[in-house]
């Protein structure tokens, strides 16, 4: 009980104290929050901000204990002299339906010694206060719930009603009789309404402003994670980049370095074999370097787009042509189209296909014949073209974040573990954005060990102009 006492008192006589400290506290906190989330990651982060949003909640409480604290003590102060006035006017009709004669002071001059008066009057007349009535005094005016005891050596005897509260404020025991043997005090119901009429404006704007806190607390825990998400995408993207980059490289190096041969030079067989690997390998990087602009171009908006109507089978056939040699895969191709024609531009459209080709065939199950069927339609407004194949293909949560710049790797990750194709994800990405800078759409279907099927759907020319 002396514990909390003592907290009572704390809190109540150093409050700008205590909430100075609180603050600086919380700054503290951030402050080596921020410094250890560059030094060891997001964890230390994590809890330390969760410990100084503990710490503002905290302090919010001490200070709205205390606004409590303070209120309920004015309210005390004024109910005990409402309770001395009326415990004094109850002893002054008492003595004069008793008395003939009695010396009274005026109620609004200094109140008498209520205890001494009331035992000389208890002596006079053998009567106690008369709860009813001091009820009825401070009725007057009054909207409060309250109960009057009197107690007798520290027993209560009497009651102005058989009200109880929770948590009451209680007044200070006014003695009837000079050995202090009874008395009579006050308990008044715990003025909820008084606190909110003085504080709720106050207490709204601090709500707004622990909201605000917690709302800035998870933004900043979300941008930790994105930020987290971005750096491991990065350097999952410049592993998957140099690994793609340097097989062709090297392939080039070494191809440099056979044509310096003697024999190598002097057969023109061999020498044309190197030259056309060497060029097949720089076209290899120059494609790579391409679509890394072309995204870049399409993300700022700065890709023209020169789109006339494209024979799909000649363009179709082409990329089959390009794969149809892919060393050590056995490929085979089901043409079915429908719809001869598309607008588009020839060149984009061209690469956005032979991507998805190429994710079929790089994401084939071993010793399976790679079936790849690429179908087109009309559909009225548009074509649509389909790419099919019988490969590893996508889980369904993979497919909803596939064709994100750099989710190739982490993607595969999840669904296959192990062996995956290496590359650094912009296959997808540069498909979906080639696509709807022409103003279509793209989709996929896939079930895990059967298939993957792209829809790509193009507007026609009169559809876009309409648009």
């Amino acid at each position: 009980m002396h514990f909390i006492n003592l907290i009572k008192h704390i809190i109540i006589t150093k409050k700008h104290k205590i909430m100075r400290l609180f603050v600086s506290f919380v700054v503290s906190l951030q402050k080596i929050a921020l410094i250890n989330m560059f030094r060891k990651g997001k964890n230390t982060f994590i809890i330390i901000s969760i410990f100084g949003l503990l710490a503002t909640f905290v302090s919010q409480g001490i200070w709205l204990f205390q606004s409590f604290t303070f209120t309920a003590s004015e309210l005390r102060i004024q109910i005990n002299e409402e309770f001395n006035v009326a415990l004094f006017k109850e002893a002054e009709i008492r003595a004069c339906s008793a008395l003939t004669s009695i010396t009274i002071s005026d109620v609004n001059e200094e109140t008498p010694n209520i205890t001494v008066f009331n035992d000389e009057l208890y002596k006079r007349t053998k009567t106690r206060p008369n709860l009813n009535i001091i009820d009825s005094i401070l009725c007057t005016g009054n909207t409060f719930n309250y109960n009057i005891h009197y107690i007798k050596n520290g027993k209560i005897i009497s009651n102005s009603s058989n009200r109880t509260f929770l948590f009451p404020i209680t007044t200070d025991t006014i003695y009837t009789r000079r050995d202090k043997s009874e008395g009579v005090y006050l308990e008044l119901a715990n003025p909820y309404s008084v606190f909110f009429e003085k504080m709720g404006l106050i207490m709204f704007i601090n709500i707004i402003m622990l909201v605000i806190t917690i709302s800035c607390i998870v933004k900043q825990l979300n941008n930790i994670r994105i930020q987290r998400k971005t750096m491991q995408l990065r350097k999952d993207f410049t592993y998957a980049m140099v690994h793609d980059m340097k097989s062709p490289l090297s392939t080039i190096t070494i191809g440099a370095n056979a044509l310096g041969y003697e024999k190598v030079a002097s057969n023109a067989d061999m020498r044309e074999k190197y030259t056309r690997i060497m060029k097949d390998e720089a076209q290899h990087l120059f494609a790579l370097v391409n679509k890394v602009l072309t995204i870049s171009k399409l993300e700022e908006g700065k890709l023209e787009m020169n789109k006339v109507n494209v024979d799909i089978a000649p363009m179709v056939e082409s990329i089959e042509e390009k794969f149809s040699t892919y060393p050590g895969k056995d490929i085979h191709f089901t043409n079915n189209f429908a719809a001869e024609t598309v607008y588009a531009d020839a060149e984009y459209l061209s690469e956005a296909l032979s991507n998805l080709v190429d994710n079929a065939v790089k994401y084939s199950r071993k010793d399976v014949t790679i079936e790849i069927e690429i179908s087109s339609r009309d559909t009225g407004s548009g074509v649509e073209i389909r790419v099919r194949d019988n490969g590893m293909g996508i889980s369904k949560k993979d497919q909803k974040v596939i064709f994100d710049k750099f989710e190739r790797a982490s993607a595969l990750g999840r669904t296959f573990k192990h062996n995956g194709p290496a590359g650094f994800g912009l296959g997808l990405s540069y498909v979906m954005q080639v696509i709807e800078a022409h103003g279509g759409i793209v989709g996929v279907d896939s079930e895990v060990g059967q298939y993957t099927e792209f829809t790509i759907l193009l507007p026609n020319e009169n559809v876009e102009e309409t648009a």
